[in-house]
């Protein structure tokens, strides 16, 4: 389905019956990178996903973006599905995402489970990651598409599943180049070290052990700083774990909400 929200159209999907999850995908990605993890979560639950702005058949405004005006679009799609409190899913950049939309609606969030968290790019980062966005604005999505899918999925899902592998590879090449450098140049902006003490909710934090974008001690460390969190580490994954494990990432996140 399509929702306006703050000023654009968001393809949303909703499926099963429950409590609302809410999954937010990360930089590059869609909804259908959930596809196993909301098959598998939406037994029990109401299950939403959509494409953030910029990315998949979500619309495309001029950039760049950030962390309020995501946070703002995540607030007009619950309001138009009249949904008050749900449970967060991020990922990654989405994981930031969450985070910024528990510290500013407090009320409406239940929890939080966080896969491939950061609190935001690390410094050294930065400056790789505005040459990603040179080459993709010199040369189009292809100039990145290879690296991604070596960083984003573990050496074993590469070797074993060459299939997963080259579907992943079609959707990194399938991104709006200006839709993703906008979102980008937001993630290089998005900074929520000072705020992790004030995360006012239960929080997972789900690393995954091969993960090289971001480090299953980055969990550690937001777990360290966020008054009530826990870790957990999945197997045989790399950054992209709900895409290779993924039913592996909604019983971590199915179990942890049961106990909320």
């Amino acid at each position: 389905m399509r929702i306006q929200t703050n000023g654009i159209e968001v393809e949303c999907r909703v499926e099963g019956r429950g409590r609302t999850v809410v999954l937010v995908h990360g930089l590059g990605s869609t909804l259908s990178t959930w596809e196993g993890v909301a098959q598998s979560l939406s037994s029990s639950y109401q299950v939403v996903r959509f494409d953030l702005r910029g990315s998949g058949r979500s619309d495309v405004p001029d950039g760049p973006y950030d962390l309020e005006t995501w946070v703002d679009d995540i607030d007009g799609i619950l309001a138009e599905l009249d949904v008050e409190t749900a449970h967060f899913v991020g990922h990654s950049l989405g994981s930031i995402i969450s985070m910024r939309y528990a510290l500013e609606h407090p009320d409406a969030v239940s929890s939080l489970s966080l896969a491939a968290a950061g609190p935001g790019m690390p410094e050294e980062k930065v400056s790789e990651a505005q040459t990603v966005v040179d080459a993709i604005e010199s040369d189009g999505m292809e100039a990145h598409a290879d690296t991604e899918v070596e960083e984003s999925l573990s050496p074993h899902t590469r070797e074993t599943r060459p299939e997963l592998a080259g579907l992943y590879r079609d959707l990194i090449l399938n991104n709006d180049p200006d839709g993703y450098v906008a979102s980008m140049r937001g993630l290089m902006n998005a900074d929520l070290r000072g705020d992790l003490a004030d995360v006012p909710v239960p929080t997972l934090l789900i690393a995954a052990e091969n993960d090289v974008v971001t480090p299953p001690v980055a969990s550690f460390i937001i777990s360290d700083r966020i008054p009530d969190s826990e870790v957990t580490v999945l197997q045989h994954a790399g950054h992209m774990a709900q895409l290779e494990t993924p039913a592996e990432l909604a019983r971590s996140v199915h179990d942890f909400i049961a106990n909320q």
